[in-house]
């Protein structure tokens, strides 16, 4: 079974970024499959991971059509 968690809020420094993080992790430490998808446009839960988000492709190519999936994705 799949399940979808949105983290969502209009205002900033809510902890939605952290949110997301650490309820990864603990499904991760539960050995469930996790996918986080970075929407913002800051791009701060990708820099949590040490990726280095000037020079990657991220969610917005692939919405304009520009990169496929697979090339936005990183594994761990």
């Amino acid at each position: 079974m799949n399940n979808i968690i949105a983290i969502t809020n209009n205002k900033g420094g809510v902890g939605k970024t952290t949110s997301a993080l650490n309820i990864g992790a603990g499904l991760a430490k539960l050995n469930m499959k996790v996918l986080l998808i970075d929407l913002d446009s800051q791009a701060n839960l990708s820099s949590c991971f040490g990726i280095d988000i000037d020079n990657q492709s991220n969610i917005g190519n692939y919405m304009m059509g520009e990169t496929t999936f697979d090339k936005i994705v990183k594994k761990d």
